[in-house]
């Protein structure tokens, strides 16, 4: 009996053929095949069509996932460093294929650099500051030389809100 990924090509061996990642074998027409999400390439391996790549088990849309899919299915990890993501998402590595949205759109750029964050902006998910920066009440950095005007319009408009509540509670 054979181990869950392998198959016998001839009725009663005892040889065991393993078959590739993301393939079956059946038994009537004794041929193994590319599960449904795959093709059969010619080396006898299954990928993803040129325009998808891999997302968990299946292949899945490029655009599903993110990518703009220049390079095909295949990238090695020099053209993944090249392979540009959308605004709005990041990754952790420049050669990282796990890519998440950005709580905070704005602070992701996207690109195909090292750096997938606004200026200003650092760190998993682009969501702290650098140094001589400061996190504004919209999640976005702001440079502390412009924190002052910041900080000022900030107490108007608190004084205002406090003042209309007087007004509206007396």
């Amino acid at each position: 009996m054979c181990a869950a990924d392998a198959f016998n090509e001839v009725e009663g061996s005892v040889t065991c053929d393993k078959y590739g990642q993301y393939m079956l074998y059946n038994q009537t027409t004794k041929n193994c095949f590319c599960l449904t999400t795959f093709i059969l390439q010619p080396d006898d391996t299954c990928s993803c069509k040129t325009g998808e790549t891999l997302m968990g088990t299946t292949c899945q849309s490029c655009e599903t996932a993110k990518w703009k899919a220049e390079t095909g299915p295949r990238l090695d990890l020099q053209q993944l460093v090249h392979l540009p993501i959308e605004p709005e998402f990041w990754r952790t590595k420049s050669r990282s294929t796990d890519i998440r949205e950005c709580p905070v759109p704005e602070a992701c750029v996207g690109g195909n650099g090292m750096n997938y964050c606004c200026v200003g902006h650092d760190g998993p998910y682009c969501n702290l500051c650098v140094d001589g920066w400061t996190m504004d009440p919209l999640m976005l950095c702001k440079s502390c030389k412009n924190s002052s005007t910041d900080t000022a319009i900030t107490l108007v408009v608190l004084a205002v809100g406090a003042a209309l509540l007087l007004v509206f509670t007396s």
